[in-house]
């Protein structure tokens, strides 16, 4: 189960963050930002639209066969990138092949913490759906944290020899640790996709789309907001100090309040109203204090605590809405969850310090998906502390 729920999103965010912080080289040797920018975009396109497809391939083939379909189809398209990497057409094709087989890198995890909790009693489940969830995120975290140090630097100093070890590493990986023991498996273990399961009935195809789009929106809104703040920390920081090494350092603890957020809120199942609610007042507190570097960086701290936590409460959320379509839903909303990511750059564009407002509104409207999922999966109106799973 650790293959499925750290190595898998960690080799996964390393790459794709490695690589987009490697776009200098990229527009060195393609010459246009237009073909350079097309390269990083393809495969986070392509992973967002096919990631519908993992869904069914888990549930005809099993858990077991789609990991390793996943990870043989990722490795070669990441080993043809390497051979073709002085021709443009051939960069394209490679990184949206390698996208569609990312996007099974994004589902199996969440597929294979549902299967997980379907094997185990209703106690002990939640418990271990919270941690595995929180582990898939943290290792995504230290995956992004990683990335532009390992892989970044890489494709300065031997970009072909660096995507050859990226390719050979998950297969390697999967060679030594995979023995089908610990993790579990769609093909022998009933899940609510199937007709042998009656623990939850499948809702109708209408309900099904609304219970997967509110979780969606939910985690698409903490996801713009993460990656704005990703970026704006570190600008803020570089600017007041004229240090761009400080900047980074502050960025590097951004995302480790982050992660302790994911693990904190990990250890205490529920899914709570008032969270975004937090976020949104820290934030525009943010924007009063702005022009204090010191006090500003603390409340950013915080800020990026509470993201954390509501990453990991966004999946409690999603695992609760999609009782009755497990391994199609959550396999869908791994890769869907992402597209908030390509929105929270665009908010830069917005002056400083009001781009604090601005996230501080979408922070706050992320408690509308999270006040109509908890009413469409039966909890009538909003509890004083949080709805328990």
């Amino acid at each position: 189960m650790i293959l499925v729920t750290v190595f898998v999103p960690l080799i996964d965010v390393l790459t794709e963050v490695g690589f987009a912080s490697a776009y200098p080289q990229l527009l060195a040797w393609y010459g246009t930002s237009l073909r350079a920018s097309s390269i990083v975009a393809v495969g986070p396109l392509a992973t967002v639209t096919t990631g519908w497809m993992w869904g069914r391939i888990v549930r005809r083939r099993g858990l077991t066969n789609a990991m390793w379909l996943a990870v043989f189809g990722w490795s070669g398209a990441v080993l043809v990138m390497a051979a073709g990497l002085d021709l443009y057409a051939v960069m394209i094709a490679a990184r949206a092949l390698q996208g569609g087989f990312a996007a099974g890198f994004a589902a199996i995890p969440f597929i294979g913490v549902t299967a997980l909790e379907q094997s185990h009693s209703a106690g002990s489940s939640r418990s271990l759906r919270s941690r595995r969830m929180s582990r898939i995120e943290v290792a995504a975290s230290i995956g992004a944290i990683s990335g532009p140090i390992t892989v970044g630097s890489g494709m300065v100093l031997a970009p072909r020899g660096t995507l050859v070890t990226i390719a050979l590493i998950p297969v390697v990986v999967i060679l030594v640790l995979w023995r089908g023991k610990g993790a579990p498996t769609a093909d022998g273990t009933p899940t609510a996709d199937s007709p042998r399961s009656n623990a939850h009935p499948q809702p109708s195809k209408r309900r099904r789309i609304h219970r997967l789009l509110l979780p969606v929106l939910y985690a698409a809104m903490v996801g713009l907001v993460l990656s704005a703040f990703e970026l704006l920390v570190p600008t803020i920081v570089e600017e007041r100090t004229t240090r761009p090494l400080v900047g980074k350092l502050a960025a590097m603890a951004f995302e480790v309040a982050v992660v302790a957020g994911v693990m904190i809120k990990a250890r205490r199942t529920g899914v709570y109203w008032w969270l975004p609610v937090l976020v949104a007042a820290l934030t525009a507190l943010g924007f009063v204090v702005a022009p204090g570097l010191s006090v500003l960086m603390a409340i950013l701290l915080a800020v990026g605590f509470g993201i954390g936590a509501q990453v990991s409460m966004g999946n409690e959320l999603a695992a609760q809405s999609m009782r009755g379509f497990e391994t199609a839903g959550m396999g869908a909303y791994a890769t869907l969850r992402i597209t908030g990511s390509f929105a929270g750059p665009l908010f830069l564009t917005i002056s400083y310090p009001f781009v604090l407002l601005a996230l501080a509104v979408v922070s706050l409207l992320a408690l509308y998906p999270v006040v109509r999922a908890n009413r469409l999966n039966g909890v009538i109106g909003i509890p004083a502390g949080g709805v328990r799973n």
